[in-house]
């Protein structure tokens, strides 16, 4: 089931607990191109019109999952600032010169849920589908989705993937939001089941106008803390975060907030319980 809005975290604070089935997975980048893209199994049919976003999440989702690849309730959520903006732009580029010679298999690429819909195909996933851009608090507002979907029983396994890469027209309009500093392609996949190995405790504050804050601060397991303001991307300092969830021992935490300049904030902190 795709959806193209779904249900939102009030400000405030939320508590689940979940475990860890797989991740971190990176994809990789050269020059915000997928590198190895054509060693994985990927869909062949329509791959001329199939925008590097999109490759991505298809990448991360077939790298090896430690479970049956058969036809399941999987859900997942794509957490992005940008998505398919890349397959979109070359629609609209393409529209006017070509008219009514325009191939109709640029459609299904060209929408803001194209690669959760390819995504989901791909897995054999028959769960819930769902796109989320929720600006430079994304990386929190989906995995806060994606336990959503774990806690109220609708599936046993949620599959968060976030990240973006960054076209010409997405850089433009980053810089434009952001102020300057650097935009870097990247995209992770973490996949959560149902199960109390961890407590994820999520916090939206009300929004504060007038603020400067941007960025990221990961708060490591032994105290250091990493603060990045330049990254507009924040889905790196989001895969620094869950990799560090990844390596928790009992009794560990490690906390990941998240900051724009429209004054909106969100923080999630994990605490491994067994």
């Amino acid at each position: 089931m795709t959806e193209g809005r779904s249900h939102r975290p009030t400000t405030g604070a939320s508590s689940f607990n979940f475990g860890l089935l797989e991740g971190p997975v990176d994809a990789c980048f050269e020059r915000d191109t997928v590198v190895d893209a054509d060693l994985r199994p990927m869909p062949a049919a329509g791959k001329q019109f199939r925008d590097q976003f999109t490759t991505a999440c298809l990448v991360v989702l077939q790298l090896p999952l430690n479970r049956e690849s058969a036809p399941n309730d999987d859900t997942l959520v794509i957490g992005t600032e940008y998505g398919n903006a890349e397959a979109i732009g070359r629609l609209q580029r393409e529209a006017g010169p070509q008219g009514r010679l325009l191939s109709a298999q640029y459609f299904p690429h060209a929408t803001s849920s194209s690669a959760a819909a390819f995504g989901s195909i791909a897995i054999g996933a028959t769960g819930r589908n769902v796109t989320i851009n929720a600006g430079h608090t994304t990386p929190v507002v989906a995995a806060w989705q994606a336990m959503l979907a774990l806690a109220r029983g609708r599936s046993s396994t949620s599959h968060l993937l976030v990240g973006d890469v960054y076209t010409p027209e997405a850089e433009e309009d980053a810089a434009a939001r952001s102020g300057s500093g650097t935009s870097t392609s990247a995209l992770f996949r973490v996949s959560l089941r149902k199960a109390s190995t961890f407590t994820a405790h999520y916090r939206f504050p009300p929004a504060v106008k007038g603020t400067d804050l941007f960025g990221s601060r990961v708060v490591l397991p032994d105290g250091a803390t990493v603060t990045d303001d330049s990254e507009r991307n924040p889905a790196i300092g989001a895969r620094r975060f869950w990799h560090s969830v990844a390596n928790l021992a009992l009794g560990e935490q490690s906390e990941i907030a998240l900051f724009e300049r429209s004054g909106r904030a969100a923080s999630l902190l994990v605490t491994r319980n067994e």
